[in-house]
This record gives C-alpha cells, structure tokens and sequence, in this order.
C-alpha cells in the first residue's frame, strides 16, 4: 500500500501548489475566465472534503469491523481523528491514511465490513478529476498559451500544478484497482476448496471417489455374477 502513503502526502504538496498558481494567477491576469474557473476549482473541492466527511461520519465511522477496529486500541481514535480533520482542510484523498500498513503500524490497519463502503471515494475521485483538476489543468494551459515569456514564477506555477494532479489521478487509480482483501472482512470467503474450511482435508476427493465406487459397484457386481455363471455352465 505504498500508493495509499504517497497519496495521502502529496495531498499536502498539491495544496500548497495550487494555492502558489492562484495567487501567481490572480496577480498576473484577472479576467472573468479565470476567476471563474478559480473559483470553480476552489468551490468544488470544498464540495468534495464536506461530502466525504459526512459521508465517512454517517457510513465508515459506523461499520462494524471498522469500529471493533477503533475499540481494539484508544490510540486509533486520535489517529481517526487527525485524518479527518487533515482531510477536511486539504484533500479527502488522506482518508486513505487510515489503511495505508504506514510503517507497519497497526493504527494504519482499517478494516472494514466490505469494499463496497469505498465506493463512493472512487466515484467521488472521478469527480474530482473532472471538476476540479479540469478546471485548475484548464486555468494553466490558459495561462501557458497567453505567456510572452517562458522561465517565469507562473510559468512553472502551471507546469508543476498540472504534473501534480495527473500524477495524482493516476496514483488514485491504480490504488483503488489494487486493493487487497486483508483490509475487509468479507461476508462470502472465495475458498476453492469448502471441504477444507471445515478442517476436512481432501474430504471432497475422497467423497467423490466414494460417490464413483457405488456408481460403479452394481456393474462390477453383475459382471461377477455372469461369470460365475458362465463358469458353472461350462
């Protein structure tokens, strides 16, 4: 899970770049476009961190395994806690904090009932892409085209929010296709073999080897009995 790591700590690095290219932007050039698309991009990720939190305060925070999660140590309950604020006020992508194996640690090792309860987050990341990093990708090809100069502050104030958010989006997606099912404790097990999940090894080999003996015993029954007959005769 290290993407779950690297997201959660670039949510910090995009924060603190996108508000470097709106203050560049806005100082540099103040037409109704981009002040529009800015405040699009702003309003929208606002949008976004509220939904998740009250999202994760009204489903996650009362999953079953998610909270027997939360009673096995106190020390979980600060740390649910620091993420949901750090999500709030920068990205809702940190949540991802919570079962990103961060060092090792157990308090980085959320369970949950099923993968299904993170659904929305990948809805809600699509989302995301297509508002609000559309609008501050939109804002810096905008302002890249309208550069007489290149090498400048803004200059790289857009190439650098632009690598940010699709390399974000791309880490998002391969995460959320990678999940792995330590993470959730499924109501159906995928067990290839149900015989020994009950602690009966090789019980459905042996079963089916007896179903085959009875099919076949009435015809190696009569078989003998023709030749015993047979045998009589002669």
């Amino acid at each position: 899970m290290i993407l779950g790591n690297f997201i959660s700590l670039c949510t910090f690095l995009e924060l603190g770049s996108m508000l470097m290219f709106f203050s560049l932007l806005l100082i540099d050039k103040r037409d109704l476009v981009n002040q529009l698309l800015t405040y699009l991009c702003i309003l929208s990720k606002v949008a976004c961190n509220i939904f998740m939190l009250v999202y994760f305060m009204k489903k996650i925070s009362r999953d079953e395994k998610f909270e027997q999660w939360l009673a096995a140590d106190s020390g979980r309950n600060r740390i649910r806690t620091f993420v949901m604020v750090m999500a709030t006020t920068s990205s809702f992508q940190f949540y991802r904090f919570l079962y990103s194996r961060l060092l090792g640690l157990e308090i980085f090792f959320a369970r949950f009932s099923s993968p299904l309860i993170l659904k929305p987050m990948n809805y809600l990341t699509f989302a995301y892409a297509v508002v609000t990093s559309g609008s501050v990708i939109a804002l810096a090809v905008i302002s890249l085209l309208g550069q007489n100069a290149v090498h400048t502050s803004l200059f790289w104030a857009c190439v650098e929010i632009m690598f940010i958010e699709v390399l974000l989006f791309l880490a998002c997606l391969i995460d959320d296709r990678k999940k792995t099912d330590e993470h959730f404790d499924y109501q159906i097990y995928k067990i290839d073999n149900e015989f020994e999940a009950m602690g009966v090894p090789n019980a459905k080999e042996e079963s089916m080897s007896e179903l085959g003996g009875n099919l076949f015993q009435p015809i190696s029954l009569h078989i003998g009995t023709m030749n015993q007959l047979e045998g009589s005769e002669s």
